[in-house]
């Protein structure tokens, strides 16, 4: 019988505690959390590994209060009472910050995957500062719901320090997020490659038409590229004769001297997947190489 992680299972149950508008007791955390029931009919296993999830909490700073249970005889368990607020940040950031934690979680050879789900428990924990008067954009519900197919979209847009509107035509277009403002991302047929566009630069309505010819080059919207961010170029040299393979998203081109060309624009993602894999080193940039450099000595 394989068993879920302990930092997976760990998020599961901050989860069920936090939804629930009571205390639980123990029987009702073993029926809705799904890694506790793959220790059906192993009672004692099920209790000690519950125990032990008990302890990692109180590590983490999210210690279980009990209390005595309707019955009388048993206790209920619960999440503290949330403190004074620590994040700077609305429901819709914390969903944004759970997708990124989650990718992490995701990404082949990325280090520390077991640490992303931990941080997303925490994080699912962490009070949240309600923030007032901020308008919602109308786009987003719409856009969410027309990119779920493809299709593509006509809009008026306005650069910084412009004065007039241009037309855009915007072909396998996707919704992304930057330090508190979205994005969309897609192939402009104007301009005949990826571009990116502020939503609130958007004058006007949004209009949905039948998908267009041009594709993104950035296939994949992941912790490998951040709107807004330049594109960083760098090749890479494998140093075994059976390397890792390279993640999708770091849209790879091989070249005749068996070195590779790589492009991403979350320049630290790179360097710590970098440092966490033995299979590639930097050839170029320097300055790129020098700070991988830096990193792996942090590491020792």
């Amino acid at each position: 019988m394989a068993r879920s992680s302990k930092a997976g299972r760990l998020l599961s149950l901050v989860a069920v505690l936090r939804q629930s508008d009571r205390p639980l007791h123990r029987r009702e955390i073993f029926r809705s959390v799904p890694a506790y029931r793959d220790y059906e009919g192993k009672r004692e296993s099920l209790l000690r590994t519950f125990e032990r999830d008990k302890a990692e909490l109180k590590e983490m700073g999210l210690g279980l209060e009990t209390v005595q249970g309707e019955e009388g005889d048993e206790l209920d368990y619960r999440l503290p009472a949330a403190k004074d607020p620590t994040l700077r940040c609305d429901q819709r950031d914390r969903l944004i910050l759970a997708a990124a934690a989650q990718a992490l979680g995701s990404l082949p050879g990325m280090p520390a995957r077991e640490l992303a789900s931990t941080a997303l428990a925490k994080l699912l924990e962490a009070p949240v500062e309600t923030r007032e008067q901020q308008d919602a954009d109308p786009n987003i519900s719409r856009l969410l719901e027309w990119l779920s197919s493809p299709c593509s979209l006509r809009f008026q847009y306005r650069r910084a320090g412009r004065d007039e509107d241009r037309a855009v035509v915007l072909d396998d277009p996707a919704l992304t997020c930057r330090q508190g403002r979205w994005y969309l991302l897609g192939y402009d047929q104007k301009r005949q490659a990826d571009r990116t566009f502020r939503l609130d630069r958007i004058t006007g309505a949004i209009e949905r038409q039948a998908p267009g010819p041009g594709q993104r080059e950035r296939r994949r919207l992941d912790l490998w590229h951040l709107a807004g961010e330049p594109l960083l170029e760098a090749t890479l040299v494998p140093t075994s004769s059976a390397p890792i393979t390279l993640p999708e998203a770091f849209m790879p081109r091989n070249a005749p001297d068996d070195s590779v060309q790589v492009r991403c624009s979350n320049r630290r993602a790179l360097i710590v997947w970098l440092c966490g894999q033995k299979s590639w080193r930097v050839q170029a940039p320097e300055a790129l190489a020098e700070e991988v450099e830096r990193g792996l000595g942090a590491l020792l």
